[in-house]
């Protein structure tokens, strides 16, 4: 990408090196205008473009329940009531007589999920913009292009979940110690000190390469002094590649998506022929995706509000 916008920004300054030159060329007896004669309406622009994405939507991985895990206070966990866990929380209570009936708490979760916003620069919400034209109709001061449009972004993305989970359930079990240990699953009101909270933390992040196509129609208005202003819509096709991971503890899970989303959009704006060869275009512009692109942890709404500014050359 990086190499993208190394070709894209020396272009335009080739294109304002040659516009100044031509502009220099101009005389007050033979304007712009007649310096040459074009026996094509083809125009192609070269510039950056913009669009305020709405911040993606996180989901983190679920935090994963468990029924009747044995509290071990030293280690201020639940884990799993396996023989080694239960000696281990008995050791916790400063109990080490080998055999009798003792009472430890145990706890049940039913899990927990996460869910927040991300947020992306200023920079990478403008990609390098390239653009084709032809007239296809011209009546007096008014004309009709079909423009062609093509936009790249790169975009990445993360976000922090905390918070406590729901619904811990703690009580005591009586637990027989012999050869081995026998739980008595009859419920009393626990009587650990320190219970510890179960937290539902963790992270997401995605990054996103996004490509737009567009094909549209301009309606403009021309005058005498090289300006024409316009309005634009048409479809558009935005190809997406994302990639999106979570963490939780000690769990890591990717999960990716390639999609193809149809729209639309409409832009107004005006151009300004500093030569008859060449000219600058600016425009604001509203894209309309019918479809939000996700995986499992993210989602990315492609509607925005945006524009574009372009140097634009005609042969």
């Amino acid at each position: 990408m990086k190499k993208f916008f190394l070709l894209f920004c020396s272009a335009l300054l080739t294109l304002g090196a040659f516009a100044e030159e031509a502009c220099n060329a101009c005389t007050d007896d033979q304007p712009a205008f007649e310096e040459e004669s074009f026996e094509s309406d083809w125009t192609v622009s070269v510039g950056v473009s913009y669009r305020n994405f709405k911040n993606p939507r996180f989901h983190g991985t679920k935090t994963p329940g468990f029924t009747d895990y044995v509290l071990d206070e030293d280690r201020g966990e639940f884990v799993e009531p396996t023989q080694a866990n239960l000696q281990s929380a008995l050791n916790a209570r400063r109990n080490s007589t080998a055999g009798g009936v003792y009472r430890l708490t145990f706890g049940s979760f039913e899990g927990a999920s996460s869910s927040g916003k991300g947020s992306y620069g200023k920079g990478e919400k403008m990609a390098p913009a390239i653009g084709l034209s032809k007239n296809v109709w011209v009546k007096d001061a008014l004309d009709l292009d079909l423009v062609i449009g093509f936009q790249a972004f790169e975009l990445d993305s993360a976000a922090h979940f905390g918070g406590k989970g729901a619904k811990l359930d703690t009580y005591d079990y009586y637990v027989y110690a012999g050869n081995s240990f026998v739980v008595n699953n009859l419920k009393m009101d626990a009587s650990a000190k320190r219970i510890p909270a179960v937290n539902a933390m963790g992270k997401a992040k995605m990054d996103m390469n996004l490509y737009v196509l567009d094909l549209g129609l301009s309606l403009g208005s021309n005058f005498d002094n090289g300006a024409r202003v316009f309005v634009a819509a048409g479809p558009t096709l935005t190809l997406t590649d994302l990639n999106s991971s979570a963490y939780a503890g000690a769990s890591h899970r990717h999960d990716d998506s390639t999609d193809l989303t149809l729209g639309c959009y409409a832009a107004a704006g005006a151009d300004f022929w500093f030569t008859e060869a060449v000219g600058l275009a600016a425009e604001l512009r509203y894209d309309l995706a019918f479809g939000q692109v996700k995986t499992r942890f993210v989602k990315q709404n492609l509607d925005g509000f945006g524009g574009q500014l372009k140097l634009k050359y005609r042969f």
